[in-house]
């Protein structure tokens, strides 16, 4: 070795490699030469030399040199393996600690404080155990067939018990049972192997070598310089590669990834990693990515290693690494103490998993060359069986339109029985009764349990050319020379493959229409084309007893309301300003003296309800009728007629119907720990024709409230003709108008906690009747709702719901705006933005008044929290941001030490705050949003080009336009302000949508033709579209005057008639900062289109002509 050595310039090692290897030597030669069964040939044979030139020559006859893995060197060799051995691959990123690897024939550390050697396993080297070596004979024949162990064990002589250990010993390390040769398996998992290298080329150069090293070297200047690497060792059995992942790692973090493909069996993906004592939060940021990489790519994994995050803590302080596993729905397997000492017992030692069912047992044993113990973990890798899945659905077999009115029309002496009771709740069950019978016999509840479910695009057509397909088959395999047979097999296989396809393209393309408008929907199908992700975390996994499980998320979630209103009204009593500044006179006195009629619903006509159920959309969720909207709309022509008998009678009489009053909730996962019901969003599912009742008076309600102004112009959630786009749209104008006039901003964004869980049924009434709404329904309606838990399922008991108003409602959102209508009425010398329960405040300053803007904020949060609270709401204030916004020169110049009071907290000022989906800066340059924008937007792309060639073009440009082009419309009046640098990015995004969309596009193809195929404007055309479709609006009045006002100019500004008296006014603004508003920009654009557009009289003319206009200008300036 160290011959070779110096061939290869390393000289300078020579001396320690001598002494490192003498050392290693020196324990070896002890026991080899002590052993009763060693020859006296072999003990001349080492007297002969005093020390020896080749350590492995004298130890092992013919084996390789020997590799010290805690060499430094410049250019180390290439390691030369006999491929007939039981040799393996190394994985290693930074190299070389003592290891055991797992193999059944011998990879055996020899170790001291010092010194590391690496001994090759080789067919003829016996194995040493517990310190021991057996009788060497170097006449046997070498045999390339493995021994058994039955083999191995009878030629092992009896094992000694190991001497005692001495106090020196016992003091430098623990001694502990040793692993024993029988244990090691096909790979292992090493952290801290403390191998360093100044060149990283070697190890690139052996990657492919039969003794793989995949290792980064650490530097110099490393932080933690006795951080080691980690290493996994796989036999050559298996076929093994190193995975990167596009994730960078802390410096205080080492890992390694590979994938192991097993023949005719999935492959699987193995990780370790080391995170040192002291890592700082990086690190769990890091775990959590690569461990969504690693999700991402749909196969088991198992990530092992020292991760220094005790799981048997017992403070109060909880476990990042245990909040990332219930995240991601992965399961930790080792539960007992990895690292024992005098004063700790601790479990840093882990085994992750997303396949706990492929475990099939695990080892923790103690170690006699390290302080942790050695954890291991057998794995079933051979191909799962698919789990049964049982399905409750409602047959579509024996299901038309016509049989199911028919059975309809044979009760209607049964259903003429609604018309003749007064009661509300018996006319309902007396519907839904009749329609569930008569559903139950046309379209019978089933359940099914499938090993595999059948592909739903499969017709009886592709089944039986499959089955002529595989008759085929069996005749050509019969004889194998008739050329004849075997074509007309391959002819039939193409056939079915073209048959499948065009059923699979069809398929997706008709459920991807029928949920265009609906994103969340359309990634549900795109993710049944590809799998892209796991489920979110499943409550049963973490649990055992579905029903008690159901039953306390049930509790939970029903009593969450009153709980925090309880808790925010202590708090209240508590505190001793609770009534300062705090007006709690009416806002609506003077309106509703003013108002001549109180408010109450209606009865409704015919047309009414059929415009009210057709506007619903189309969706397959029911309530606990399990009614849908598909069967009432095929029994229209009957069952229309009673349910508007229903719904006279319940706004009538002002009570609403008690079996409409109950919601189904399933829990959807959010974030954080997942066994804790506060990291679920509660989904409600209400009965479908208690939404039409509820839209009835909705759409009577809203008109009352915007005909008598009686909802704050401050308010632009759930009402007509206003959205988060018109709400930043005056939020930005306020920003541009006090930059231009060389003022600050100051934006501070509130967040509450639970909103609509906590709203007092009684404190809502009283609002109601101050804006003189006959509270007799609305009373009916908030009373005795229950609701029930749906778990796999599972259905809990009910739970009466005394606070809040109902999820998943139509009313629901439109009481709550009501709720909270007069918080603002006390804050002054402000600007407030709201879109339902989001709040944004700005103060406007001059630089030199800043600790008065300071104040004013702080004054006005304090207030808006003592309106919040007597209303039981509870803000978060360690959610409450603040930022000061304008231009660089000012800002610039800013304390960064300064900071808000509030609630007992100080809040610090953000560089960046997103509000209602748009990141704003400080410079409102919107950096920050494009560039997420783009990410996003880009993974989303080229996650359909994966599955292109599965769709057609028109079912390609739908999953575009709704995943892709839908995110670069959002807001684009807002975000459009952003500099050229910043939209040719977008551009990029746009022309990459545009190839994935139309097919066939290569990178350096030019995307002007493809845009064109699509009839797409570029970005920055799109831009003025949307500009100046926001300015028709205005000037149309389709939106109200206070959002915004274009002046027009006229003949009483310029005395005479001119031919642009009809062009909007252009503002005077001077900085460019200030010209990126839209009162400047818009009436620029709208005064160079021509008057022809101008004057058409609706939106959808006016935006295809304008968009044919840029299309036409687009074409004439392309080179």
């Amino acid at each position: 070795m160290l011959e070779e050595a110096a061939k290869n310039n390393l000289s300078d090692m020579r001396a320690k490699c001598v002494s490192t290897f003498l050392e290693a030597y020196g324990k070896l030669e002890e026991v080899f030469l002590n052993h009763p069964n060693c020859t006296e040939e072999n003990r001349t044979a080492n007297s002969s030399t005093s020390h020896p030139t080749s350590l492995s020559a004298v130890l092992l006859p013919d084996a390789p040199p020997l590799i010290p893995h805690n060499i430094t060197t410049t250019k180390a060799p290439q390691p030369v393996l006999d491929s007939q051995n039981n040799t393996g691959n190394l994985h290693s990123p930074r190299g070389g600690n003592s290891f055991i690897p797992l193999s059944n024939r011998i990879l055996q550390p020899i170790m001291d404080a010092k010194a590391t050697a690496f001994l090759r396993p080789l067919e003829s080297f016996p194995i040493i155990k517990n310190g021991t070596m057996p009788k060497l004979n170097q006449d046997e024949p070498r045999s390339s067939k493995p021994r058994s162990k039955k083999d191995e064990t009878s030629e092992l002589p009896p094992t000694p018990p190991p001497p005692p250990p001495s106090r020196e010993q016992q003091s430098s390390e623990h001694v502990k049972e040793p692993i024993k040769e029988n244990q090691i398996k096909n790979k292992m998992y090493k952290t801290k192997t403390y191998e360093r290298s100044k060149n990283s080329r070697y190890y690139n150069d052996s990657l492919h070598a039969q003794e793989k090293h995949n290792t980064r070297p650490r530097p110099k200047d490393y932080e933690f310089n006795k951080v080691g690497g980690v290493a996994i060792y796989v036999r050559n059995e298996l076929s093994s590669n190193e995975v990167r992942f596009n994730v960078i790692a802390p410096r205080d973090m080492e890992a390694i990834f590979i994938n192991v493909q097993l023949s005719k069996n999935p492959s699987f993906l193995v990780s370790t990693m080391y995170r040192h004592p002291q890592g700082k939060s990086e690190t769990y940021t890091f775990i959590d990515s690569v461990i969504n990489k690693m999700l991402k790519q749909n196969k088991p994994f198992y990530l092992l290693g020292d991760l220094n995050d005790n799981q048997l803590r017992t403070t109060n302080t909880k476990s990042p690494l245990k909040t990332i596993i219930y995240k991601n729905g992965l399961k930790q397997l080792i539960e007992a103490p990895t690292r024992v000492t005098s004063t700790s017992s601790t479990l840093i030692d882990v085994i992750i998993t997303n396949k706990r069912d492929t475990v099939l047992s695990l080892k923790n044993a103690p170690c006699s060359i390290a302080d942790h113990n050695i954890i291991t973990a057998f794995i079933n890798v051979k191909k799962p069986k698919r789990d049964p899945i049982t399905c409750t659905y409602r047959s579509m077999k024996t299901y038309t339109q016509e049989r199911f009115c028919s059975l309809l029309t044979e009760n209607i002496t049964a259903l003429n029985n609604i018309s003749q009771t007064d009661s509300v709740d018996e006319q309902v069950l007396i519907f839904t009764n009749i329609f569930q019978s008569c559903l139950d016999k046309c379209s019978p509840i089933v359940t099914n349990t499938f090993k595999r479910p059948p592909a739903p695009w499969l017709t009886d057509e592709i089944r039986s050319k499959i089955n002529e397909r595989d008759s085929l088959l069996c005749k050509s395999r019969q004889n194998v020379s008739d050329i004849t047979a075997h074509n007309t097999y391959k002819n039939s296989k193409k056939e079915v493959i073209r048959l499948v396809k065009l059923a699979k393209r069809q398929f997706f393309r008709s459920k991807l229409n029928d949920k265009k408008n609906d994103p969340k929907a359309t990634w549900k199908i795109v993710n049944e084309i590809i799998p892209r992700k796991q489920q979110n975390q499943e409550i049963n996994s973490i649990h055992q007893n579905t029903q008690e499980i159901a039953n306390n998320f049930n509790k939970y979630l029903s009593s969450i309301g009153k709980n925090t209103y309880n808790e925010v009204k202590n708090l209240e009593a508590k505190s001793e300003n609770k009534n300062n500044n705090l007006n709690n006179a009416n806002l609506s006195d003077d309106v509703c003296n003013s108002l001549n009629t109180k408010f109450r619903p209606d009865s409704i006509t015919m047309p009414e309800l059929v415009a009210l159920i057709n506007n619903l959309k189309n969706t397959n969720s029911v309530g606990h009728d399990d009614i849908s909207l598909k069967y009432l709309k095929d029994s229209g022509k009957i069952m229309y007629t009673y349910l508007l008998i229903i719904i006279n009678t319940s706004i009538q009489t002002g009570v609403f119907p008690k079996l409409w009053k109950e919601a189904i909730v399933k829990p959807l996962y959010k974030n954080g720990d997942a066994t804790l019901p506060s990291n679920f969003r509660p989904i409600s599912l209400l009965p479908v024709l208690s939404k039409i009742l509820e839209k009835a008076v909705a759409d009577q309600l809203i008109t009352y409230l915007e005909r008598n102004n009686l909802i704050s112009n401050c308010q632009y959630g759930y009402r007509h003709h206003l959205s988060t786009e018109l709400a930043l749209v005056k939020l930005t104008e306020e920003i541009y108008n006090a930059v231009e006039n060389k003022e600050i901003c100051l934006l501070a964004t509130l967040d509450l906690s639970k909103a609509f869980d906590t709203v007092n049924p009684e404190l809502l009434l009283q609002k109601l009747t101050e804006i003189n709404v006959e509270t007799t329904w609305f009373k009916s309606y908030l009373s005795d709702r229950v609701q029930s838990v749906k778990l796999n399922n599972i259905v809990s008991q009910k739970e009466a719901v005394e606070f809040g108003v109902p999820q998943g409602s139509i009313l629901g959102p439109l009481l709550f705006i009501i709720y909270i209508n007069d918080i603002i009425k006390d804050l002054t010398d402000c600007v407030v933005v709201m879109y339902a329960d989001d709040i944004q405040i700005i103060h406007k300053g001059k630089l030199s008044e800043i600790d008065k803007i300071i104040k004013n904020t702080e004054t006005n949060l304090n207030l808006l929290q003592l309106q919040y609270n007597h209303l039981g709401l509870k803000i978060n204030p360690s959610k409450t941001q603040c930022m000061f916004i304008g231009s660089p020169f000012l800002i610039n110049k800013i304390n960064r030490n300064l900071f808000v009071n509030f609630d007992g907290h100080q809040i610090g000022f953000s560089d960046c705050i997103k509000t209602l989906g748009v990141i704003f800066d400080k410079y409102m340059s919107f950096e920050n949003h494009v560039r997420d924008l783009c990410k996003k937007t880009k993974s989303t792309l080229i996650y359909i080009q994966r599955m292109q060639h599965m769709l057609d073009r028109v079912t390609r440009t739908m999953i575009v336009d709704s995943l892709v082009i839908s995110k670069l419309n959002y807001c684009s009046l807002i975000w459009g302000k952003c500099n050229n640098s910043l939209i040719k990015e977008v551009q990029t995004v746009q022309n990459f949508a545009a190839k994935v969309a139309c097919g066939g596009g290569k990178k350096n193809d030019h995307a002007t033709p493809f845009r064109n195929k699509l009839n797409w404007l570029t970005i920055k055309n799109h831009l003025k579209l949307t500009e100046l479709l926001f300015v028709f609006k205005a000037m149309n009045s389709c939106l109200p005057s206070w959002v915004i006002d274009f002046p027009t100019n006229d003949v009483r500004n310029t005395g005479r008639l001119l031919r642009n008296n009809n062009d909007l006014a252009i503002p005077v603004i001077n900085s460019q900062f200030g010209r990126r508003s839209v009162i400047y920009n818009g009436p620029k654009l709208w005064n160079d289109m021509p008057e022809t557009i101008r004057s058409l009289p609706s939106i959808s003319s006016f935006k295809s002509n304008t968009k044919k206009h840029l299309l036409l200008k687009e074409k004439n300036t392309d080179p």
